[in-house]
């Protein structure tokens, strides 16, 4: 599937070419440009199963929240079933292409393995941001569309049907506001970023995040996220220099809450500057 609508790029920015980034020794940055790169779907699959959770990796709680209205903070008690694999492969992907889109998709490589073992998506700086258009816009977009490419919708237990659905459009509504708030000026919007349950504590994951912040500062722009509970939060403040801007409660009209820790955590890391090849 192509482009689910036309988005705005910016003219130049550091991200569209990672040819001379230096990752080390152990890995390499590929730009995933396109779903017919080599490299695109084992990228989506890295970023479905960190969100998903495995039996040693806890899932990203906002998505599992959106997923079931559960708060789930550790490792999975047993493999995720395929109806759960199914729905995040389906959310991730869906993330993915809208940064697609704008070229912000990045893959973290093992140059001994040739396996991809952390992902990325970002919304570049002068680029339509998630906050305009939302997860759920992109997704009413497809249902419109009907099934095209497997979009229109996943599959997912009967207990959850309809509810996932009232949660997404919860979470995008606070994600909007509060994104707007936070950072009005140009910035880069990391929107989905996770790393192999394998991978984790090996150093995957601050290599990645370092060429982030290395985009963000040859462009001379601040960068935001949101993250939730307490793994992701420190990791990007201990590891990225982020630092907490506000934490928003998220209820859906049903009453289903997500306050763990005092909810969602938005975070921005200030502005630098670096010279392009330093």
């Amino acid at each position: 599937m192509g482009c689910c609508c036309s988005t705005p790029v910016p003219i130049v920015w550091a991200g569209y070419d990672v040819s001379g980034y230096d990752a080390g020794d152990r890995y390499r940055v590929e730009r995933v440009d396109s779903d017919a790169h080599a490299l695109w779907r084992s990228t989506v699959d890295v970023l479905a199963r960190a969100f998903c959770g495995t039996q040693s990796a806890s899932p990203e709680p906002v998505n599992a929240w959106i997923y079931n209205g559960g708060t789930e903070q550790r490792p999975l008690a047993a493999a995720p079933t395929e109806l759960r694999a199914g729905w995040f492969k389906w959310a991730l992907e869906l993330c993915a292409r809208m940064c697609l889109n704008v070229g912000g998709v990045y893959a973290l490589v093992e140059k001994t393995t040739g396996q991809v073992v952390a992902a990325t998506g970002v919304m570049p700086p002068g680029a339509r941001t998630a906050s305009d258009m939302s997860m759920g816009e992109y997704y009413a977009i497809t249902k419109k569309m009907g099934d095209v490419g497997g979009f229109s919708g996943p599959k997912v237990d009967p207990e959850f049907k309809g509810g996932w659905e009232r949660r997404m459009t919860t979470t995008d509504k606070a994600m909007a506001v509060a994104h707007k708030a936070a950072m009005p000026e140009d910035h880069m919007h990391v929107l989905v970023f996770g790393t192999s349950a394998d991978a984790q504590r090996t150093g995957a994951g601050r290599t990645l995040m370092t060429f982030l912040n290395h985009l963000a500062d040859v462009d001379g722009v601040p960068s935001y996220l949101e993250s939730a509970g307490e793994i992701g939060p420190a990791f990007f403040a201990d590891v990225g220099g982020y630092e907490e801007v506000q934490r928003v409660r998220l209820e859906d009209k049903k009453g289903t809450n997500f306050d763990v820790g005092g909810g969602m955590v938005c975070m921005a890391r200030k502005a630098q500057r670096r010279i392009l090849g330093s």
